[in-house]
């Protein structure tokens, strides 16, 4: 992070561009909690993809963590994709740094 704080600074970039790059790495770090709050025991490793993505979504539902309405509302591209929040959120939206509600 210091290399790029270094270099926003010596490309004349001002505090906001800064600022944002912060929240994208918080985002990011938070999206990677949320993940390993979710993570299988190793037995569920032996499963279909599939069948671990279902059992991620259905930990995501109990433990409220992603709005799927406010997630599909915040991100278009998603709605658009057809794709179910939750499952994008698990596969691709944490690691892109992507909130999964509202309220974080």
């Amino acid at each position: 992070m210091r290399f790029v704080r270094a270099t926003a600074d010596r490309i004349g970039q001002d505090d906001g561009a800064i600022a944002e790059i912060d929240g994208a790495e918080r985002r990011s770090k938070n999206g990677r909690a949320i993940l390993q709050m979710i993570e299988l025991p190793a037995l569920w490793t032996i499963l279909p993809h599939k069948a671990q993505i279902k059992r991620k979504v259905e930990l995501l539902s109990q433990a409220g963590v992603v709005d799927a309405e406010w997630y599909l509302k915040h991100y278009d591209d998603v709605a658009k994709s057809g794709a179910d929040p939750m499952e994008h959120y698990i596969k691709y939206g944490a690691n892109e740094g992507r909130l999964p509600n509202g309220s974080l």
